[in-house]
């Protein structure tokens, strides 16, 4: 795990999420499951060598060694959008459970998010960009 190596970059997102890239360790996330912090909410997300992450919105881009890993999220709810509170603890409670989609692109050197663009360096030295999700 990150505590018994350095860490490369730290990408925090919004309901205090985070992104660590830790080198030969992949990279890891923490998304809380509930109001108190816990070690258990913090998850391996890809075990390739990992030296850079970006975290933005919903989107999460790991530029490992084997290529551009790219998980895109569920929006974490906000307990004020909720008029009823017991639909918002339903929403949360599908919010812990849910796999990002994760898709690999291993024509890319590296990518980079940028207002709410992907941007992708890739292997043939052209760069690329791509609308995302949800505008990010």
């Amino acid at each position: 795990m990150i505590f018994d190596e350095m860490s490369f970059s730290i990408s925090p997102n919004s309901s205090n999420r985070l992104a660590i890239a830790s080198g030969k360790s992949g990279v890891l996330t923490f998304v809380p499951k509930s109001k108190s912090l816990s070690r258990s909410d913090v998850k391996e997300f890809t075990s390739s060598i990992c030296t850079d992450v970006d975290w933005q919105s919903t989107v999460l881009l790991a530029n490992t060694t084997s290529g551009v890993e790219r998980a895109d999220f569920k929006p974490m709810p906000l307990y004020n959008d909720f008029i009823e509170k017991s639909e918002f603890y339903e929403k949360f409670k599908e919010f812990k459970t849910y796999t990002p989609n994760v898709t690999i692109k291993d024509q890319a050197k590296l990518s980079w998010i940028g207002g709410d663009k992907v941007y992708s360096l890739n292997l043939d030295n052209t760069i690329s960009v791509e609308g995302s999700p949800e505008g990010l």
